[in-house]
Formats: C-alpha cells, sequence, structure tokens
C-alpha cells in the first residue's frame, strides 16, 4: 500500500518540449491578426517534464525519460534539467525538430496552446532499460504517450514489480484494460475514467480544481482520504501545470514513504502554488517553501483553536 515502500528512483517517462508562453490583455478573438502581448516566457513544458521537475524540487531521486532534437531547443531542455539534477541519460536525441509548445494566456485564465509533437514521436519504450524496473522503481506515466508504448510499459513494470502511476487530466480513451494495470491513477474530479474504476480495484487519487483544491483518494482496502483547502480566486495567477505538478510532488512523498493523508497535502499545496504565479516551468515551486506555507497552515489552526 501507499506509504509503506520507499522507492530508490522514480522513472518519469514521456513529452519534453520547449514551452514559448505569452500572456494577452484581451482575449482573442475571429478578427484578432497583429496580438502585442504583455509578457512572455520561455521554458520547458510537456506533462512529463513539469512532473520529473516537481518530483525533482519536491526532493526525490528522478530520471527523466524522452526524446528531443539535436538542436538548440533540445539543448536548452536537457541543459535546463540536469541543473534541476534530474538524470537525463535515458533522453534520446532525434534529427527531428524539438517538441514545441506554444501558448496564449487570456487574462481569464483561459488559454490558446498549439503543440508541435516533433521528436518526442521517436520515443519508444526500449528507452527504459529492463533493469530500471524492479521493486524499487517507481514509474510515472501521462495519458498523452502512445496508448500501445503505455500498455507495454505498464506490463514490463508489472512483470518486474515496479509500482506505476497514471496520470490523466484530460484523457477519456483510455480503456479498462489499460487502467487496471496502474497501481495509482490520478485524475480530475470531472473525469469521466471515474465511471470505470471501482474503490478496491487500485488507489485512485482526484484533484480538486487540478489539486490546487485539494484532493480526495479512494485507496486499496477502501480508504478514503480528503484534503481541501481554502483559495482565495483573486490569488491565483495561472493555473496551467498545477496538476501535473500535483502529480510530481505526490509522486515524491510516495517515493518517501509519507503516510498518504501527508502526501496528497503536500500535492496540492503544492498545485497552489504553482497557480499564484505565472509559468509552467518557472512557477513549479521548491520543497522548502511548500513546507511553510504548510508549517503556516498549522500555526493558523492553531491559533484559531485557542
Amino acid at each position: 500500500s501507499l506509504g509503506v515502500i520507499k522507492f530508490h528512483m522514480i522513472l518519469v517517462f514521456g513529452h519534453i518540449n520547449t514551452h514559448i508562453q505569452a500572456g494577452l490583455q484581451t482575449p482573442l478573438t475571429p478578427d484578432s491578426l497583429n496580438i502585442t502581448a504583455c509578457d512572455s516566457l520561455f521554458d520547458i513544458s510537456g506533462s512529463s517534464t513539469i512532473q520529473a521537475v516537481s518530483a525533482a524540487r519536491g526532493g526525490a531521486k528522478v530520471s527523466l525519460i524522452g526524446t528531443v532534437g539535436n538542436d538548440i531547443f533540445g539543448t536548452h531542455c536537457i541543459e535546463t534539467l540536469r541543473k534541476e539534477g534530474i538524470n537525463t541519460s535515458g533522453i534520446g536525441k532525434s534529427e527531428t525538430d524539438s517538441g514545441l509548445e506554444i501558448s496564449l494566456n487570456h487574462p481569464d485564465n483561459a488559454a490558446m496552446t498549439v503543440t508541435s509533437l516533433g521528436a518526442n514521436k521517436h520515443t519508444h519504450a526500449g528507452q527504459i532499460p529492463q533493469i530500471h524496473l524492479n521493486e524499487r522503481s517507481l514509474l510515472l506515466l501521462s495519458g498523452d504517450i502512445d496508448h500501445d508504448i503505455l500498455l507495454t510499459l505498464l506490463e514490463r513494470a508489472k512483470a518486474q514489480n515496479a509500482r506505476t502511476m497514471l496520470c490523466l487530466q484530460d484523457q477519456t480513451d483510455i480503456d479498462i484494460n489499460t487502467l487496471s494495470r496502474a497501481d495509482i491513477v490520478v485524475t480530475t474530479e470531472n473525469s469521466a475514467l471515474l465511471h470505470q474504476k471501482t474503490k478496491s480495484e487500485n488507489t485512485i487519487v482526484i484533484t480538486r480544481d487540478l489539486g490546487v483544491g485539494g484532493a480526495a483518494v479512494h485507496g486499496e482496502n477502501g480508504q478514503d482520504v480528503h484534503y481541501e483547502q481554502a483559495n482565495d480566486a483573486h490569488s491565483l495567477v495561472d493555473i496551467h501545470g498545477c496538476f501535473d505538478v500535483f502529480c510530481g510532488f505526490f509522486a515524491a512523498c510516495v517515493q518517501a514513504g509519507l503516510p498518504i493523508e501527508r502526501s496528497i497535502a503536500f500535492a496540492s499545496k503544492a498545485a497552489l502554488a504553482a497557480a499564484q504565479k505565472s509559468g509552467i516551468y518557472t512557477s513549479v515551486p521548491y520543497l522548502g517553501y511548500v513546507e511553510d506555507m504548510l508549517a503556516q497552515d498549522a500555526k493558523t489552526a492553531t491559533a484559531q483553536n485557542c
């Protein structure tokens, strides 16, 4: 069960993108041709990439497996990941251009995003050596991975007694056969996937407001745990990427063997911290900041009970 095994390594498999983000003062309209942004960011992104960074900043030992192009964007991605202390030996290089994500963020927190998979299309299951999948490894997977590759990795992990965490934000086309192979499924409160699972099959983590508002866990043996945090909507700047921040911090807590109540509190607080800053990669908080937020909550609760 969760919180019992301490994992040696988190293996994150998936997309690695260069990310260009522009903040708009007014929403796009059909007549919008030439638009002036009020700010811009040059980052890295991709669900798996943000999960890996979040897990690393949450204190975990992390290896990211994926593919980048043999270009300046690919070099930028790898250098940035190495600065985070993430093992990049599993990242392959392709002659195809690196994956690219361009986001136009509206003032109302909506966004228009264009993604080019690029070199991500060449990522394959064989990039994870068999020796790395064992009872001390936690494999973190996202729903944007090709379904056949996803199923192959889940089956390989199960055969090697590795634990798996499947993070599904918007995906609705994951079949029950695939879901049943994951040990932990993290999803959103509005996900249609919830109707395909029962509480006894595995551990299901349901995020509220992409993790910013808290989470509920339906665990093995019917174990239910809830964590909610009140949010001031005016303090939220950019919610994009918050789900992946939640998943990464939650995985770090699982790796450390923390109790489930503490794990979802850490992950939810990290998602809230990310939502209070602009950007996807740049908004990922560090463990110390999240610990300070939790300590302040405890101090406030103590004062209110006195």
